[in-house]
């Protein structure tokens, strides 16, 4: 058997065997370092977390809707600055749906009824909607 392949040999690629991992054995046996969580994601757990609520009953709700109908039950009672608060937030997620470039067939019906109101085309009829069998009445 040549010194090359012989088991105990050492060299590039060859470990002494003392050094070696066990097999089985990790080399890292701690693994990666957790990732700190952020501010947002701690928020977001807390608010998804499950609490009572009503007095004597078994219904949970997450923190957040509790939060939100604790909210909007002082808007109800007259508090001004939850009523303030509720509405500063309906309209910002009112205001986050809305899109500024319309869809593509809302953008084709602006246009044939610009061109409709410049005479270029002509008006085009629609049918009458007719009344749905489903109903059965």
């Amino acid at each position: 058997m040549s010194e090359k392949n012989h088991p105990t040999s050492v060299g590039y690629g060859r470990p002494p065997v003392h050094s070696q991992f066990r097999r089985g054995q990790s080399g890292n046996p701690n693994g990666r370092p957790k990732k700190r969580p952020t501010f947002s994601a701690d928020l977001a757990d807390e608010l998804n977390e499950l609490v009572p609520v009503g007095e004597g009953q078994a219904i949970c709700v997450t923190r957040q809707r509790a939060l939100v109908k604790k909210l909007m039950s002082m808007a109800l009672d007259g508090d001004m600055k939850a009523a303030n608060l509720v509405l500063s937030l309906s309209s910002q997620d009112v205001e986050e749906g809305r899109s500024e470039e319309p869809a593509a067939i809302d953008q084709e019906i602006l246009e044939v009824y610009s061109e409709q109101q410049a005479g270029k085309v002509e008006p085009v009829a629609l049918p009458a909607p007719q009344p749905s069998s489903e109903g059965g009445k």
